[in-house]
C-alpha cells in the first residue's frame, strides 16, 4: 500500500466488506425464509437470494483478486457493480 494515497484503499477495504456483507445478507435469507415459512417453506421461492448469493460470490471473489494484485479503485468499481446488479435483480424480480 501506497502511504501517500490511502484514500483509494479504505474505499476498497469498504467496498469488500460490504461485498461480504452482502453475501452473507443472502444466505441468510435462504435460511431465515425456511425458519419463518416451516414446513410451507418452497425451495423454489428462495431461488432469487440464491442467484443474488452467486452475483455477490462471483464479484466478492472478483474484487478480492483484485485487491491482491493491488487495484483498489478495480475493487470499489467491483463492489459498485455489485450493487447496481442488486439492483438490476431487484428491478426484474419486484419480489425479491
Amino acid at each position: 500500500m501506497a502511504s501517500g494515497n490511502t484514500g483509494p484503499w479504505k474505499w476498497a477495504h469498504a467496498g469488500l466488506l460490504v461485498q461480504f456483507l452482502a453475501l452473507i445478507r443472502c444466505l441468510a435469507e435462504y435460511f431465515r425464509l425456511k425458519h419463518v415459512q416451516g414446513t410451507a417453506f418452497d425451495p423454489a421461492g428462495a431461488e432469487l437470494f440464491i442467484e443474488g448469493a452467486l452475483v455477490a460470490s462471483i464479484l466478492c471473489a472478483a474484487s478480492v483478486f483484485a485487491y491482491v494484485r493491488r487495484r483498489p479503485k478495480w475493487v470499489i468499481g467491483l463492489a459498485l457493480l455489485t450493487v447496481a446488479a442488486w439492483l438490476v435483480l431487484k428491478a426484474v424480480h419486484p419480489a425479491w
